[in-house]
């Protein structure tokens, strides 16, 4: 139809679309004043990465920052906001004094990926991708298109307020030329801390340009060019890049990968007892190498390979079981050198690419039980099991609710549990969180014996 919800931009046919091919694009759905903050952020974390890592050989990727959207929170519960706008810029009180817990321009800076993740069109598009705006109303024919505000159903309809969706977790994430990567695979619980039977939809977006141009004639209108191989009179640059296979999501074979990958679908109820129980007991041959362990379910993969010809700002949302994989620079050298041969002019840059993903999921999702790495559940081990609306009630903001639509001052109204979350809790999680990974890595050393 012509009617269109998820903030205006999306129809029914394209939600049917999505739900068949597990991924749709969008472009310009990020304002460019948000853009160019999270620019900047960005390459602040980046920085202090290479200052305090370097790089380093046979990583899958070269930076990896969880927890993002609690960036920016200042150190005490004075918040120097009025309130925020749509785009969760704050908005300085006219007598504001310099005090302590002040907001900075650091802190309003890095907290361009809370900002992105809450406030921006992005939460409303994946609401409806989930289809949890019909779920709140109790059917499409309710919805109050187009204005389409997820807290405006009919006239005098009833409204199911248990239905919402949080960020389940959030990374930024970046890719140098290393040729390691993980291959086909689907994120396992360390990624996306939900149970099996929980859907959840990924916003992947690209904080640079990621040309690809193979990719062109596949591409949906408003994305597309006519060019269909990259030319052969300039000198090329490859780049670290995104697959997705098309409809791996429901693929009658989807099962045998998971139980290759040793998937959430695959872990034991009850979770696991310990490091060496996990490594005893997780099916499959590891989550990244689906390509020894199943060659023939790779070139299932493979088959329905798309990578879009992405620019900065590219918004890549997909559906939780869609399986994917990184493209390296090398990969991406061979299919230049395929197409151009010797007339190939080829430079490798030092370029760091760069993206930032946010997993959301309903807050009905369950964390999963038994030993991991989840830091809810390292920080109160009451936790696991427990849905993210039931720990954000009786624990804190751990999973920040992001539909329906937040009201402008209720960062400024909440801000006091952000503050004890980030400033107080988070550290201790992540502190027990190393001490777990290193558990990890001697029971990988013992073979997963007692």
């Amino acid at each position: 139809g012509n009617k269109y919800r998820g903030g205006g931009v999306l129809s029914d046919a394209m939600i049917e679309q999505y739900e068949e091919d597990g991924v749709i694009v969008f472009r310009n759905l990020i304002s460019s004043k948000l853009l160019d903050k999270l620019d900047e952020a960005s390459e602040i974390l980046v920085n202090e990465h290479q200052e305090k890592e370097g790089r380093k050989k046979r990583q899958q990727f070269h930076m990896v920052k969880n927890h993002a959207i609690f960036l920016g929170v200042p150190s005490t519960d004075k918040q120097s906001c009025s309130s925020s706008n749509e785009e969760g810029v704050c908005i300085p009180k006219d007598d504001e004094t310099e005090t302590d817990g002040a907001i900075t321009d650091d802190d309003d800076t890095m907290s361009a990926f809370r900002h992105l993740a809450m406030y921006s069109k992005i939460p409303r598009v994946a609401a409806s991708l989930l289809r949890l705006d019909e779920l709140r109303v109790g059917g499409a024919e309710h919805l109050n298109l187009p204005r389409q505000l997820p807290d405006d159903p009919e006239p005098n309809h009833t409204v199911d307020d248990s239905i919402n969706l949080r960020i389940c977790r959030d990374i930024f994430l970046t890719k140098d030329d290393d040729d390691y990567a993980c291959g086909w695979h689907v994120d396992d619980t360390g990624f996306w801390p939900s149970i099996a039977s929980d859907p959840g939809v990924n916003a992947w977006i690209a904080l640079d340009d990621m040309p690809y141009q193979w990719s062109r004639k596949k591409l949906p209108k408003h994305l597309a060019t006519d060019d269909e191989q990259p030319p052969t009179n300039q000198t090329h640059t490859a780049v670290a890049t995104f697959a997705l296979s098309l409809g791996s999501h429901r693929a009658p074979w989807r099962q045998e990968a998971y139980e290759v990958t040793g998937s959430t679908h695959t872990l034991p109820p009850e979770g696991f007892l310990s490091a060496a129980d996990m490594i005893k007991r997780r099916s499959g041959k590891g989550t990244c190498n689906i390509k020894t362990s199943a060659p023939h379910l790779y070139e299932k993969l493979e088959e329905n390979k798309i990578v879009y010809d992405i620019k900065k700002g590219d918004v890549i949302f997909h559906d939780r079981w869609l399986f994917h994989r990184t493209v390296t620079v090398a990969e991406y050298e061979k299919q230049l050198m395929n197409d151009l041969g010797e007339s190939l002019k080829l430079e490798r840059s030092d370029k760091i690419f760069r993206r930032y993903s946010i997993r959301y999921s309903p807050g009905s999702a369950r964390v999963p039980p038994g030993y991991g790495v989840e830091p809810s559940v390292l920080y109160n081990a009451a936790n696991a099991n427990r849905t993210l609306d039931e720990i954000v009630e009786s624990d804190g903001p751990w999973y920040p609710e992001v539909w329906p639509r937040l009201k402008e001052n209720d960062e400024t109204d909440n801000i006091g549990g952000l503050v004890d979350l980030v400033h107080e809790k988070m550290p201790q999680a992540e502190i027990a969180r190393d001490e777990r990974k290193k558990e990890i890595r001697m029971a990988l050393k013992k073979g997963g014996g007692p």
